[in-house]
């Protein structure tokens, strides 16, 4: 079948390639994202911006740590089969000796054991991996292949066939910027400074019905610190947030305000949906501080101003939540203390870390799906 690109203006003016094959270059990407999702130590993920007010929910980011993609095929819907894992069995035990009756001489007739109590059962062998060989694509390369964000990356590819187009993977390894480049060459490409994690890069071959994708991957170094060990696998987003904060503690969780952003969280200690929430401290000098007509049982305390005004409900959303119901009775005054704050950068999906009053780490799960306390230290 004979293949006819459609030339356009491309991104960087330059004449590139549309081609009309783009639903097996979609096909080949899809293959290229199931074999990068296993994990490995990353020194850098995406950027994504921090959220403006307390009821947006951080997402970005698992985050697979860097492996460099590579399919070459010309079915792009295949996919690699997983590696069985070895499990031998419980060591055999027996107790059973056989046993010889004697007979009429000369004739011995020897009774066998029973089996043995417990069983083996064989280890699987591994299969050994299936090399990746092109018949199109010599060579794809990346120099360096580890930078900070917003170097330079020189790449370079040797390639037959009748067409070749180069493509920037985004962090969740959709297509991003291409240009249409010859079956021999290299470019060099300018990372963004918002980088974190990696960076990859795929060329695509075509030849006739075939076509053949291979990626490299350019690891990325943090730009920030976290401010706790051991610390996650990912890079931070951005440098540690400190401010100035407030705590108390309820009989079924406990709420935390963060200065500077304004964000009251709510750690609620059932199981119920959300596992946390973030609200904006709409409590301002001059409006009542508590609610004279509610009185406490003894030992117990209302929460006041910004809390207060979440935990009776006076906002739509707490309403909705149910947070009064959900925490109870305050059990202790609200005490002040200065707390850092932190997410990291996968490509989707953000997990952020906020340190309590006592240098506890609480991990704040992507969604409101989840929070804990780490097994983790500041520095």
């Amino acid at each position: 079948m004979s293949r006819e690109p459609v030339r356009t203006q491309g991104p960087d003016g330059v004449k590139t390639v549309k081609h009309l094959h783009a639903a097996r270059i979609r096909l080949a990407v899809a293959a290229l994202i199931v074999l990068s999702a296993a994990a490995c130590t990353p020194v850098g993920g995406a950027t994504q911006p921090a959220p403006t007010s307390a009821s947006d929910t951080p997402t970005i980011p698992p985050s697979p740590t860097p492996t460099v993609a590579e399919t070459a095929t010309s079915r792009p819907t295949d996919e690699p089969t997983a590696t069985p894992t070895d499990t031998p069995g419980p060591a055999p035990t027996s107790t059973h000796q056989p046993t010889v009756t004697p007979a009429s001489p000369p004739n011995v007739t020897v009774t066998p054991a029973p089996p043995p109590v417990g069983s083996i059962t064989p280890p699987t062998p591994t299969p050994t991996p299936t090399p990746v060989s092109y018949e199109l694509i010599e060579r794809f390369e990346a120099d360096p292949t580890t930078i900070d964000p917003g170097d330079s990356v020189t790449l370079s590819w040797s390639a037959r066939g009748d067409w070749a187009t180069l493509y920037t993977l985004l962090p969740d390894l959709t297509l991003g910027q291409w240009w249409d480049v010859p079956l021999e060459g290299s470019r060099v490409v300018t990372t963004s400074e918002g980088v974190r994690n990696w960076a990859r890069y795929a060329l695509f071959v075509g030849e006739g019905d075939r076509m053949e994708t291979k990626s490299v991957e350019i690891a990325v170094r943090c730009t920030s610190a976290w401010f706790f060990t051991p610390e996650p696998d990912l890079c931070p987003l951005d440098p540690v947030f400190e401010a100035a904060a407030a705590y108390q503690p309820f009989e079924g969780g406990q709420m935390i305000w963060l200065a500077g952003k304004d964000w009251i969280f709510v750690l609620y200690g059932d199981s119920g949906i959300p596992a946390y929430s973030i609200f904006a401290n709409l409590w301002e000098e001059g409006m009542p501080e508590s609610d004279p007509d509610i009185a406490p049982p003894a030992g117990r305390y209302q929460p006041v101003r910004g809390f207060g005004l979440v935990w009776r409900g006076e906002l739509d959303a707490a309403e909705y939540y149910d947070v009064r119901g959900r925490l109870g009775w305050a059990t202790a005054p609200e005490e002040s203390y200065t707390a850092r704050y932190q997410c990291d950068s996968p490509p989707k999906y953000t997990t952020c870390y906020l340190s309590g009053p006592s240098g506890e780490i609480y991990e704040l799960g992507p969604e409101h799906s989840a929070w804990s306390v780490l097994e983790a230290q500041m520095r």
